[in-house]
């Protein structure tokens, strides 16, 4: 799992309200992988149709591809067949927050914290959140436990620079 972790981490994403320069990434290069990922996911589905990585992959991809209400489904779907899968709720916090429902992604967030306290993506997606909400106190919080885990990551330090501005 940890390394699953580490990939996500390294390839993390979310909508953000702010130029952030971290997360420019080429657009067309994110779209074909997602695209990919989207369409691995959708194979094992049909010979899987309970495979729950297959259904987190499937909304990490389609959070990638911006497709919102589809990737809450997937990860709907996921959650559904395990309640304790971490990263499908992270996944699902992203999309409601890439819809501007900020309060039910901060939950979302908070529960995959819950499952699994040492995830970093959704330390920084949390801070990102609460920094969107103008909750700057917490904001830094969260964006200085999610540096701790992954210093080499510039989210986390652009998050705080952000909440102390």
């Amino acid at each position: 799992m940890a390394g699953w972790f580490r990939k996500r981490w390294a390839n993390d994403s979310m909508p953000a309200k702010y130029d952030d320069p971290v997360e420019q990434v080429a657009p067309n290069v994110l779209a074909d992988r997602a695209a990919q990922r989207l369409a691995r996911a959708e194979k094992t589905l049909l010979r899987k149709p309970g495979n729950v990585q297959a259904w987190n992959e499937k909304a990490w991809a389609l959070l990638d591809l911006r497709r919102y209400d589809e990737s809450i489904s997937a990860a709907e779907q996921a959650i559904a067949l395990d309640p304790k899968q971490a990263s499908a709720w992270n996944n699902k916090g992203a999309a409601l927050s890439g819809l501007k429902r900020d309060e039910e992604a901060l939950a979302c967030y908070e529960q995959a914290l819950n499952l699994y306290p040492k995830y970093p993506l959704a330390w920084k997606n949390k801070a990102k959140i609460l920094l969107r909400l103008e909750r700057l106190e917490e904001a830094l919080e969260a964006g200085g436990i999610a540096a701790q885990f992954n210093p080499q990551n510039a989210n986390p330090w652009w998050v705080q620079a952000r909440a102390l501005r």
